[in-house]
């Protein structure tokens, strides 16, 4: 998606970084209004830039989608991006999203009010299936364990349990 031409209607300079941006892309982030990236880069760019707390102090809201991610292989890096952030005395918003975060609320706390108050959990919605386009299918599998509960969660998580899952 052309987030730059999507935003240049409301005057919004975007820049999109991911791995395979150059150093130029990075230099657009001085003037951009919206910065799109990843978790990955984000954190290269924090450790690389030569005045980090003026990057940092740029940042006003920073938006997390699929905050689910956090336990995943990829989640340590989006912790510790967004624990920098809160760390580094920066006046910024959080708004935190996912479709199927089971502990909204833990996140919530983790998170933090605002910079001031991060000893209150931040506010959440929550939205009930209605407002779902499509309906999610709750299903209950069974599985033999035999094991302890780390080494499960991995059988879980294999090619073939998933395929058993989906079967259904």
């Amino acid at each position: 998606m052309d987030w730059q031409a999507k935003f240049a209607p409301l005057d919004l300079q975007c820049a999109e970084l991911t791995g395979d941006s150059d150093n130029a892309q990075l230099h657009n982030v001085q003037n951009a209004t919206i910065i799109i990236t990843t978790p990955e880069k984000w954190d290269s760019m924090m450790r690389k830039w030569n005045d980090r707390s003026r990057l940092v102090e740029m940042v006003k809201l920073f938006l997390i989608d699929e905050v689910h991610s956090l336990r995943d292989a990829r989640g340590a890096t989006l912790e510790a991006v967004v624990s920098h952030m809160k760390s580094v005395g920066s006046n910024v918003r959080f708004i935190a999203l996912s479709a199927i975060v089971p502990n909204s609320k833990d996140i919530a706390t983790w998170l933090g009010k605002d910079s001031s108050n991060q000893h209150l959990p931040a506010h959440q919605e929550r939205f009930g299936e209605e407002f779902r386009p499509v309906k999610l299918q709750k299903q209950v599998h069974g599985f033999q364990s035999n094991s302890n509960n780390f080494v499960f969660d991995k059988l879980c998580e294999t090619k073939e349990a998933l395929s058993k899952m989906s079967l259904t």
